[in-house]
């Protein structure tokens, strides 16, 4: 295993544990749960084996469902992403197409494109997990309010993250 391989997995289970530790405790006006771990998914090369970021995306979300006692809540929010992944990406294309290399972060297609991609996904996230978790379209007021206020502070914390923790900013990234 590279150590590039190493310091990513090392870097999922962090984020993992923080979410757990810290962020499943944190109620922001009573409406707001941030969520970042779906960065876990969001992140990984384009390249990566899609079945195997559905399978990857499953496992995480029954980890973190395991300590929050909220059974499949997380595991088919953190799938639909998976699965969106790909298409939002290839919605999201630039004029000039992916380079070789390129990851779906900051550094590497710049803050406008990671913040449409990233807030994307996330609000997709955000709204399956409040649905499933109230189960019920009467209450789609709440719940768009939950994902609304939810995905603004989740979407801070992973471009936060993103310039805290991802790779250095390249110089492609300020013309993307």
């Amino acid at each position: 295993m590279d150590t590039k391989t190493l310091r990513s997995i090392l870097a999922a289970i962090a984020l993992l544990i923080f979410q757990i530790a810290v962020l499943n405790q944190v109620h922001i006006f009573g409406v707001a749960r941030p969520f970042v771990y779906p960065l876990i998914i969001l992140v990984l090369p384009f390249d990566t084996n899609r079945a195997g970021v559905l399978g990857l995306a499953f496992a995480i979300g029954l980890i973190l469902d395991s300590f929050t006692d909220t059974p499949g809540l997380h595991a088919a929010a953190l799938v639909l992403v998976a699965w969106l992944r790909p298409h939002i990406a290839d919605m999201l294309t630039p004029k000039a197409g992916y380079e070789s290399g390129d990851n779906p972060r900051i550094a590497s297609l710049g803050p406008v494109w990671f913040v449409t991609y990233a807030g994307t996904l996330l609000a997709a996230h955000h709204a399956a997990y409040f649905f499933l978790e109230v189960f019920s379209l009467a209450a789609i007021g709440t719940v768009l309010l939950h994902t609304l206020v939810s995905l603004l502070f989740s979407l801070s914390l992973a471009v936060l993250f993103e310039y805290l923790f991802g790779p250095p900013l390249q110089r492609k990234s300020l013309s993307r």
